[in-house]
């Protein structure tokens, strides 16, 4: 189920490069998605790496979001138009 999760994130990644808030969106759950498949590997199979890299990648995902929304509020203050028109005009 997680896999086709991914397939579609990845799609709509490489498909929709017009909106920034739609390609972040899919950068989270892409990220949530993957975590989701380390846990299931840590529970079944003890593979206790698993759980490591889902300590990285949320502290990863948590300074991207961060920094994204940053991105967001500085260039939602300087422009005057809405920042969720797509980027090609």
């Amino acid at each position: 189920m997680t896999n086709v999760g991914l397939a579609i994130c990845v799609f709509t990644f490489f498909y929709n490069f017009s909106n920034p808030f739609i390609l972040i969106l899919t950068l989270e759950i892409m990220y949530l998605l993957i975590n989701i498949n380390f846990i299931a590997a840590w529970v079944f199979m003890q593979f206790f790496n698993g759980l490591v890299y889902v300590l990285l990648i949320v502290g990863i995902s948590g300074a991207e979001t961060v920094i994204g929304l940053v991105i967001v509020v500085k260039l939602h203050t300087t422009q005057s138009e809405s920042i969720s028109q797509p980027l090609n005009k």
